[in-house]
């Protein structure tokens, strides 16, 4: 993620049974948005409009004229979120973040402001809500342009058991390819970098067999066939290190124990801005 966390931001309280706590692993892979409920300000260029953040392709960008602000503004049908990601994005390091939101009985501001620090994925996770409407406004003091490939808005899906050892944080495994040119009696001389992308993998045992079947079977491992998601392994204690990414190959799950408790596995690959 590429925000400073604010005091706005809160994780909730959930029940104690499923074990869910500030650091419990999360999942963004829900999106409540699409064409006919985004909404942007006159800045949008009319070849890339706002509503394309609602693809899960990274390639396709929302993209704005020069303003010193934008925004982003989606009314969804009454549904009960608890996070925002925003990927594949360009222009916005150095500039403010803010999101609010309305609800049936009210509304206010989510997160922010806050500084965008880099071009690195952002996951902001919050207290449920049930939304009617949420918008969100990236300014500056000085006109500035810019582009997002996606915007996610939905309810996650924790992992009910913290991530503390063998794991590598996605922002960390990088994966690089490299052209290094040698002269004829091999002195260095350079070498370029051709492809970047990153990777981690989660294995998780003990889990509920009924938290397993009935929210990560069906909210998470079916929906990852075919759409990427926000990763986020340890959002409290290291917000910074989210990724948008996807599975490779199948999401594995398994009976782990006499008492029915399941195990997890899967390997993911990273979208990475190649900086």
């Amino acid at each position: 993620m590429s925000v400073f966390i604010s005091d706005a931001m809160s994780l909730g309280v959930y029940p104690d049974p499923i074990g869910a706590n500030a650091n419990s692993p999360r999942i963004g892979i829900e999106n409540i948005t699409n064409q006919s409920n985004i909404f942007e300000s006159t800045t949008q260029l009319d070849s890339n409009p706002s509503w394309l953040t609602s693809t899960p392709s990274t390639s396709e960008r929302w993209k704005t004229s020069p303003a010193d602000y934008h925004f982003w503004y989606s009314s969804p049908s009454d549904a009960i979120v608890d996070f925002v990601g925003i990927a594949a994005h360009r222009g916005l390091i150095g500039r403010q973040i803010r999101i609010l939101y309305t609800t049936t009985t009210g509304g206010g501001v989510i997160y922010g402001p806050a500084q965008i620090t880099d071009s690195s994925p952002i996951f902001i996770n919050f207290e449920e809500i049930e939304l009617v409407s949420i918008i969100i406004v990236f300014e500056s003091t000085d006109d500035f342009s810019f582009e997002v490939g996606n915007i996610y808005v939905g309810k996650s899906v924790f992992l009910p058991r913290n991530i503390y050892v063998g794991h590598t944080p996605i922002t960390l495994g990088r994966n690089v390819s490299r052209l290094i040119e040698k002269s004829d009696n091999g002195n260095y001389l350079g070498n370029v970098r051709t492809k970047v992308s990153l990777e981690s993998s989660v294995n998780m045992s003990n889990i509920d067999q009924d938290y397993y079947r009935d929210e990560i079977f069906k909210q998470f491992q079916i929906p990852a066939e075919v759409r990427p998601f926000f990763w986020a392994w340890r959002p409290s204690d290291r917000p910074l290190e989210t990724g948008f990414c996807w599975t490779n190959g199948d999401v594995r799950a398994g009976n782990d124990s006499p008492n029915g408790d399941m195990a997890l596995s899967f390997s993911m690959t990273g979208f990475s801005s190649n900086e």
